[in-house]
């Protein structure tokens, strides 16, 4: 959804269109982004809650702190994920290419990344662990340098993507 939303420069007339009524890359760029984080926000929420619900009634409650924090930190690597998109829509021409970048990096190189032990508690990655990990006794404390790289991770990403938006052309 949000690799469709971002890739406006694939059809030349609406990125014209686009591009003669907002006032710069970043216009467009960022309503695409905060709507697809929200939408994907959400529906993690919704899926968490409706697991935590079955949990409760089937094996008892959970401590409800622990996981409110795990909800937080994997929106914070949700946000990541959706201004990897953002950038990636900055590479290819279409949808299709944004996603396969995205996927390569979000599912093969940061993972990959990950299996070096010294820098599995940076990356962005181990945030998608932090629920079921708060849950069964990590301390909260441990996701702290994931969840700085991944915020700041995120401004840069975006930067990226409204600086290379900037000087590129629309699809012919």
């Amino acid at each position: 959804m949000v690799a469709g939303a971002l890739t406006y420069d694939a059809h030349r007339g609406l990125a014209t269109f686009y591009r003669t009524r907002a006032p710069g890359p970043f216009a467009l760029i960022w309503p695409r982004y905060v709507a697809g984080t929200v939408a994907g926000v959400l529906a993690y929420l919704a899926g968490t809650a409706a697991a935590w619900l079955e949990t409760v009634l089937v094996l008892g409650r959970l401590p409800a702190g622990r996981l409110a924090l795990g909800l937080l930190y994997e929106a914070v690597f949700l946000a990541f994920a959706v201004a990897v998109v953002a950038a990636a829509a900055t590479i290819g021409r279409g949808a299709l290419a944004t996603i396969g970048t995205a996927v390569v990096v979000l599912l093969l190189v940061l993972p990959l990344a990950g299996a070096v032990q010294v820098l599995a508690r940076w990356l962005p990655t181990s945030l998608m662990r932090a629920p079921a990990g708060l849950l069964t006794g990590t301390s909260p404390t441990w996701y702290l340098p994931a969840v700085a790289i991944s915020l700041a991770g995120t401004v840069g990403l975006l930067a990226l993507a409204t600086a290379r938006a900037r000087h590129r052309e629309p699809a012919s």
